[in-house]
């Protein structure tokens, strides 16, 4: 009996010492803020810890060993997103800063190559952000 709860003690301690990280990936584009970022890879950098955005832009990592990490945010032609965090509690919500285009064209968003930022620019971009493209 004296194994057990010696047992049930280290698994309750292993328990306390882990948490999990969650957030939202947006992107902010052609006058629309706040967009959700579907299928966004989210990974601490240096473990094998990842999640990938829902169609909401939510994620959630869990069972992470307290701690400080880099949290690394990527999404096809976006601009990955590395955030410092740091562990100590059950859970962590993390503010996300909104993703940006990848640069094209000279241009940010000009995903066309016209130096302008215009209707094809926008469709082509919600498309990416919605997983049809």
């Amino acid at each position: 009996a004296g194994t057990t709860k010696g047992l049930d003690q280290t698994f309750s301690t292993l328990a306390a010492n882990i948490g999990s990280i969650s957030g939202r990936v947006t992107i902010n584009i052609a006058g629309h803020t706040d967009m959700s970022v579907t299928n966004a890879t989210v990974t601490l950098q240096g473990t094998s810890y990842s999640a990938i955005a829902d169609s909401n832009g939510n994620f959630n990592l869990l069972n992470i060993p307290f701690g400080n990490y880099n949290l690394i945010i990527t999404a096809p032609d976006l601009n990955s997103i590395t955030q410092e965090v740091s562990l100590s509690g059950q859970s962590l919500r993390v503010t996300v800063p909104p993703m940006t285009p990848s640069q094209a064209g000279g241009l940010q968003g000009d995903v066309n190559g016209d130096n302008r930022l215009g209707l094809d620019d926008a469709i082509y971009i919600l498309q990416v952000l919605s997983g049809i493209r």
